[in-house]
């Protein structure tokens, strides 16, 4: 039976493909004794989930002294939340109470003023277990700090320099092991100081062509039998990213289910799975998560101008139309939404293109893009035609 995990996290290591290199760095790392923070990044759905979850499992079975204490970012907004939210977790495990912390107030609530409070609560917990070694695991910690920051800049401060004190001074047997999308922009320069420059950072990509081609075998097993046109037509699609990977595969068993074996190799079968893809519900969360939060508007609007022209679209173009445009471009490559081949765009996540297209709200957003238009038919900012144009 295929089982794709889709959409949610994988738990299960055998269920797991690939990423070796990834997994032995981070585990390596935290088990270290050097207490060296280990930090997943990569783009949305690309994996960090999964891959932590995967390296806590062989942590637990390689090493049972190492007790992850595994913290979910949802509405932590100032450090006494998050100081609450592992203590909760350190006194579950520990089989206490969280006024045995000594931090608790009239109100039921934690309060803390400093690291030392911290450090001191975290001891009296650990006091008759201190042979164990804590992972303090959170996924998307950047939500965390955004919020915290939100809060105010001042309890962010505080945020910021808890985790500088654990990193640096603390004598606490606690390692730290975050996923983040990116660091925020305002906190770059502060941020990156004591946690990023002193992890083992690792950042997460789509896979290769060739990879892309392993795991979907490797996913459809023997049950399905694909021809070799129609993976390289999904690769292209997916653009190596898990995410688009899956939810294609996931909308070919729906589409094909009831067919014994199962043979994919006709044009006509490619478009009925991507119709399918475009209209499920799974593809528009996570692209309108994409496109409303994580994208500036300088990266949506060349994301919707290369969808709109489906085709490689060269840099003088963007250029034309502002400086602003080109470096966003150059950003999407970075974060692999885009391909770039001797100065010319085009998306590396096909399906993407095909998505914004049929949504609803494109020709809205393409409103937008009238500096792009201009760019296209050879028209500066000025309205004037460019000498040699």
């Amino acid at each position: 039976m295929i089982i794709l995990d889709f959409p949610n996290a994988i738990t299960n290591i055998e269920r797991f493909f690939d990423r070796q290199d990834e997994q032995a760095r981070a585990i390596d790392t935290l088990l270290s004794g050097k207490h060296v923070p280990v930090v997943i990044f990569g783009e949305r759905r690309i994996g960090k989930t999964s891959l932590q979850n995967i390296v806590i499992e062989r942590i637990k079975r390689q090493n049972p002294s190492v007790l992850p204490l595994i913290i979910e970012p949802r509405d932590i907004n100032t450090v006494d939340n998050f100081a609450a939210a592992i203590f909760r977790r350190l006194t579950t495990l520990q089989k206490k109470d969280l006024r045995d912390t000594g931090l608790v107030d009239d109100s039921g609530n934690i309060h803390i003023e400093d690291a030392a409070d911290f450090e001191k609560a975290f001891f009296r917990l650990i006091q008759d277990n201190a042979q164990q070694t804590y992972l303090l695991c959170v996924d998307e910690f950047d939500e965390i700090i955004r919020l915290t920051f939100k809060t105010s800049p001042r309890e962010g401060q505080k945020l910021l320099h808890l985790l500088l004190h654990w990193i640096e001074r603390s004598p606490l047997p606690l390692t730290l092991f975050f996923t983040m999308m990116r660091i925020p922009e305002p906190l770059k320069d502060e941020f990156a100081s004591p946690l990023v420059t002193k992890a083992e950072v690792i950042e997460l990509f789509p896979f290769s062509a060739e990879k892309t081609r392993q795991i979907i075998t490797w996913l459809m097993e023997e049950e399905v039998q694909i021809s070799a046109d129609t993976i390289d037509w999904l690769v292209s699609l997916s653009g190596g990213h898990p995410y688009f990977i899956k939810l294609l595969l996931s909308c070919l068993l729906q589409e094909f289910q009831d067919q014994t074996p199962v043979i994919i190799s006709q044009p006509g079968q490619q478009k009925r799975i991507l119709e399918r893809a475009l209209a499920d519900s799974r593809a528009k969360y996570a692209i309108k998560n994409i496109y409303k939060a994580h994208l500036s508007s300088h990266e949506k609007s060349v994301l919707l101008y290369l969808s709109e022209r489906n085709e490689w679209v060269p840099a003088f173009e963007l250029v034309r139309a502002g400086k602003e445009y080109i470096r966003a471009a150059y950003e999407l490559v970075k974060r692999n939404y885009v391909m770039e081949t001797e100065g010319n765009f085009m998306f590396r996540i096909q399906f993407l293109s095909h998505w914004l297209r049929n949504w609803e709200e494109f020709e809205e957003e393409l409103d937008r893009l009238d500096v792009l238009n201009m760019a296209r038919i050879g028209i500066d900012n000025a309205g004037q035609v460019p000498p040699g144009s």
